[in-house]
């Protein structure tokens, strides 16, 4: 026998609640997965991932994560210590970057971000220092092409023209890395001739992908040579 209309719409509101309730049900399993990544490893990539786009906090929190479970990794000493550079927190990214060179020698972005956080602090002395050390300790040239770069823009910020001329000399074409292109754009822009180093930038940004060109552009940034700050990038593309 049908059931009556008043019947059917006392029905229809409890109907609703349970058809609301079961599609929760099925969805929640499904956001908890995105919320929480599948390995206590990914947090880390959690970690890079914030960096690139800026999240400095969300870094920290990934960083905070990982390490629950985990002892602090050269990775991760160093993510942090990019954050504190960033946050203008020089000593604490100082020490950090040490830490991670202590944790694992191999790993050379600590290495090189010890000499930029100096750099960042305007200590040109003390930062080469710190990248001609550490070109005396590798024989992978990409990794000496970005000290040499180092090396020279440290000479160019205190118009110390033989150093720079050694140095840029030092970095020969071609290079495997963009080095080449912004030693001559640092060479331009420190001998007043803006519209030459613009196109040496614009050749290396038609040859290298951002994500490399960003380590080199910005100490050209951090001398004020180029206004736009680059992008943030992980210590992987070192």
């Amino acid at each position: 026998m049908p059931c009556p209309v008043e019947q059917v719409l006392e029905m229809i509101g409890p109907m609703r609640c349970l058809i609301v309730l079961l599609l929760v049900a099925q969805r929640l399993p499904l956001a908890l997965a995105e919320e929480k990544p599948a390995v206590i490893g990914d947090w880390l990539e959690v970690a890079r991932e914030n960096f690139e786009t800026e999240n400095l906090a969300g870094v920290n929190d990934a960083i905070d994560r990982f390490e629950q479970t985990h002892k602090p990794t050269a990775e991760s000493l160093d993510l942090r210590g990019s954050v504190l550079m960033e946050e203008g927190k020089f000593g604490e990214a100082a020490k950090a970057f040490e830490d991670a060179r202590q944790a694992d020698p191999v790993l050379f972005a600590p290495r090189i971000h010890a000499g930029d956080v100096l750099v960042r602090q305007k200590k040109f002395p003390e930062a080469r220092r710190v990248y001609e050390a550490a070109l005396k300790e590798t024989n992978i040239p990409t990794l000496a092409e970005r000290l040499r770069y180092g090396i020279l823009i440290t000479c160019l910020a205190e118009h110390n023209e033989n150093g720079a001329r050694d140095a840029l000399q030092a970095i020969a074409f071609p290079t495997g890395t963009p080095a080449y292109y912004y030693a001559q754009a640092a060479w331009a822009f420190a001998h007043g001739n803006n519209a030459e180093a613009g196109k040496w930038i614009k050749t290396a940004e038609q040859i290298s992908p951002a994500v490399i060109n960003s380590w080199f552009a910005r100490l050209l940034f951090e001398l004020g040579w180029i206004k736009k700050k680059p992008a943030l990038r992980r210590s992987e593309s070192i």
